[in-house]
């Protein structure tokens, strides 16, 4: 359940961030990439490359995903809870197996599609 302003209640940020990441899956990784290379874009582009940002993507979902598991986010400042959770709604709403057409309104409405 969301408040008003679109963001999960900070009883739940906790377990929002754990399932957010577990559809970071490689599967998505994968359909991603493909649909990268079918868009023309250059994945060697930037300071770090596609398959470079991917592998820490994958690190930092599963190190959020055994913390989750183990209630160990609740630890972290809410600020830094929300802030994961944020960018990982981000990172899902924009995969090719999960999204078509969906933005978001800005960070302030983390949550809120348009």
């Amino acid at each position: 359940m969301t408040n008003p302003t679109g963001l999960p209640p900070k009883e739940d940020v906790a377990k929002e961030i754990g399932k957010l990441a577990n559809t970071l899956s490689n599967e998505m990784q994968t359909a991603a990439v493909k649909k990268a290379r079918e868009l023309g874009f250059d994945l060697q582009r930037g300071r770090l490359s596609l398959e470079e940002t991917l592998i820490n993507l994958s690190h930092n979902r599963d190190l959020l995903i055994d913390a989750a598991q183990k209630s160990k986010l609740p630890q972290l400042p809410l600020k830094v809870q929300y802030t994961h959770a944020f960018v990982f709604y981000c990172a899902t709403s924009y995969s090719p197996t999960r999204s078509r057409g969906r933005t978001i309104a800005s960070t302030d409405e983390a949550f809120v599609e348009t």
